[in-house]
């Protein structure tokens, strides 16, 4: 019987596994570059465990983007650097790798999901998408860097909970009721039975361990027509439905709820998007699975999945990297206070900058099938795509078309560009990394890649009307190829 494209990619992972173990016998350094976002620190955080139970001596970098004045100062520390790990990036910067580290004083191992872009020379890479595996959906770069851990040593099965979380932070539980597919379905197969993963059916709301019912309500996704958003709605709600908003002092959350309570709630949410129109698959995707790390501190901000998903996130775009890196090595002492400091602020971040743009709507520029928001010396550029997601869900830009969001880099001789779909578009066939990688193609200098629902592009500021202009003109012609069907 000929083996599945699974087995084949597992294997890769085991040669990609024995190459790292062979470089930790050298006692040289071990650099891990990763990207900022969720995956990106999960990854970065399941190799550095990995490699640190190994002994190793490693050195972890977290990084906005992969640009070439980046490699070329890799390239200078390659002296003493005997491998470097690119997780979660790096797929779509081939070429730059293999120009700076193919030489015979380093190596470079790539463990990324994102489609590869270029020719590779000298460089090892494990990537679904080399074997015909969808990275968009049925595995992460912190899916890719558990397996190339758990084929170094077996005991690293304890960190498939964070695969898990990579996972839900790149949004890839998009299977029936907030499943999963593919090979990330083994991945949470190994955390429900190392015993540290627990998968049940409840109310898939935001903060439902952590936040009042109301604000769980308010921050709704899936979005509910007439609640999400709307704060005194969701408090006239769970008044009519005599669901109490507080025991004693303390506000109760969802995990609170009693089984009539929760069937109540569920029963009006549904019924109150369905009256509004919203087909009946996507008012019922308010119930589905729940992930919840059962060895974490009930009611903390790592219980849930999708809040420690969140926790990550917030290091990361906060330029607090190595906490979010420390909190997956399991540091639940000084790290885990700072991170509770850094969600707090990132919260009043986003916030403020959702009132920004409510505040300065002659910056978004309504076209055909895209709209643009200029956030450019508004918002920070790692949060630029996270502020435009919010505002399309709180209906500030549309829903039903692809949003652009621009922001300043940090010199301002390069702009950050963010693009975003829905999911209801990608199942029409758009596909955001498409567009802005063909753009990409027709304009030297710029650098982008990502996926058919989020990606994002590096522009030089002179070159910002011209690459939107190419990445419009790619978007149209999607739009037209894939007409929703009547």
């Amino acid at each position: 019987m000929n083996a599945s494209k699974h087995d084949i990619f597992l294997k890769k992972a085991k040669e990609v596994a024995d190459a790292i173990k062979e470089e930790t016998k050298n006692n040289g350094q071990i650099k891990i570059i990763s990207h900022l976002d969720t995956d990106g620190i999960a990854a970065a955080g399941i190799i550095v465990s990995a490699l640190y139970r190994a002994k190793a001596d490693i050195h972890v970098r977290i990084i906005r983007q992969l640009e070439e004045n980046i490699m070329a100062k890799l390239s200078e520390e390659s002296n003493n650097t005997s491998l470097f790990i690119f997780t979660d990036l790096g797929s779509g910067q081939l070429e730059i790798i293999s120009k700076y580290l193919d030489n015979e004083k380093s190596n470079a191992i790539i463990l990324d999901h994102h489609p590869p872009m270029g020719k590779v020379n000298g460089v090892i890479q494990l990537n679904p998408h080399s074997f015909g595996i969808n990275g968009s959906y049925d595995i992460s770069g912190a899916g890719v860097s558990y397996f190339c851990a758990k084929a170094l040593d077996t005991k690293n099965s304890d960190l498939s909970a964070l695969a898990v979380i990579g996972a839900i932070g790149d949004r890839q539980n998009k299977g029936e009721q907030g499943s999963f597919t593919g090979l990330n379905t083994k991945i949470v197969e190994d955390a429900v039975n190392a015993k540290i993963l627990e998968v049940k059916k409840d109310i898939r709301l935001f903060g439902r361990a952590t936040r009042p019912i109301h604000i769980s309500l308010e921050y709704s996704d899936p979005y509910i027509p007439d609640i999400t958003g709307n704060r005194d709605a969701c408090f006239k709600l769970l008044v009519e439905l005599q669901i109490p908003l507080k025991k004693g002092d303390e506000w109760r959350t969802i995990a609170d709820l009693t089984t009539d309570e929760r069937t109540k709630l569920v029963s009006a949410l549904i019924t109150r998007s369905l009256q509004h129109g919203v087909p009946s698959v996507d008012a019922q995707s308010i119930i589905g699975n729940v992930y919840t790390l059962v060895k974490e501190k009930e009611g903390g901000i790592l219980r849930d999945a999708r809040e420690f998903a969140y926790c990550l996130n917030a290091c990361g775009r906060m330029g607090r990297a190595g906490v979010g890196v420390a909190i997956c090595m399991g540091d639940r002492g000084r790290a885990y206070k700072e991170a509770e400091e850094v969600l707090s602020n990132y919260r009043t971040r986003l916030s403020d900058y959702l009132t920004l743009i409510s505040d300065n709507t002659e910056r978004i520029t309504d076209l055909e099938n895209v709209q643009i928001f200029d956030g450019k010396g508004l918002v920070d550029d790692r949060i630029i795509g996270t502020v435009v997601s919010l505002a399309r869900s709180s209906n500030t830009l549309s829903s039903e078309k692809v949003v652009l969001g621009i922001a300043f880099q940090e010199d301002e001789n390069f702009i950050k560009i963010s693009g975003r779909a829905t999911e209801k578009l990608v199942s029409r066939g758009i596909n955001v990394g498409k567009a802005l990688s063909e753009a990409a193609e027709h304009i030297g200098g710029v650098e982008a890649g990502g996926h058919d629902i989020a990606a994002g592009a590096r522009v030089p500021i002179d070159k910002e009307a011209q690459f939107i202009k190419f990445v419009r003109k790619s978007l149209d012609i999607q739009f037209k190829e894939h007409k929703p069907k009547e």
